[in-house]
């Protein structure tokens, strides 16, 4: 069964506090490790819980989470509305560059040796994306978020947006998104370019 109350009491240094129940009664010790993420509360703020033990067999609110507002709530759902309907259209812009890139690979414009390049680039992002939403579920070393920029801009970056939704991975972090998208209009300029009759001394060295 669950309770609902107010946390009335915390205490940092020693990572607990205590929660009024709305229904009444006495005080009940809470520890930090019982609230999501292990996230420090805010004195004032309802939560609701579940009645347990201590290793002292006194009473105690576990599985703690917190009370989130209809106006809260609301913003939330927006959010996730909006950060749904951007992670489509960075999936569609992506099929699309590689469809361009493939096309204008048969037409003559890449030699072939890019395209194998540019294959092997995105399978490499792929692959440091899946390692790297791996490490972070385990707590182990993260793959720096400067190389995934750099093999987004080496090209991989269709990889990249196919990989953050794949794995829910750098979906949310705005600054990170901000430097993402940067290397997709830095590299799909360059690649342009490439493609255009003044990046055929370029191409010429390429091949």
């Amino acid at each position: 069964m669950r309770y609902q109350g107010k946390l009335v009491e915390w205490n940092d240094d020693k990572a607990f506090g205590f929660v009024l129940p709305n229904a009444g009664g006495r005080k009940i010790f809470v520890h930090l490790n019982e609230f999501p993420r292990r996230r420090r509360p805010e004195v004032g703020a309802l939560i609701t819980f579940e009645m347990g033990l201590d290793a002292n067999r006194r009473s105690c609110a576990v599985k703690v989470a917190p009370v989130v507002s209809t106006q809260k709530r609301r913003v939330a759902e927006q959010l996730r509305e909006a950060r749904a309907a951007r992670s489509g259209l960075s999936l569609w812009i992506a099929a699309l560059w590689t469809l361009i890139v493939f096309a204008l690979t048969f037409l003559g414009h890449y030699p072939w040796k890019l395209l194998a390049a540019w294959v092997v680039i995105n399978g490499i992002t792929f692959l440091l994306y899946a390692v790297d939403k791996n490490a972070a579920k385990q707590g182990r070393w993260r793959t720096p978020e400067a190389r995934l920029h750099l093999f987004a801009l080496a090209g991989g970056w269709p990889a990249a947006a196919f990989a953050q939704q794949k794995f829910r991975h750098k979906t949310t972090k705005d600054s990170f998104r901000a430097v993402f998208w940067l290397t997709v209009i830095v590299n799909v300029a360059a690649m342009l370019w490439l493609a255009s009759r003044y990046g055929a001394g370029a191409i010429q060295i390429l091949q």
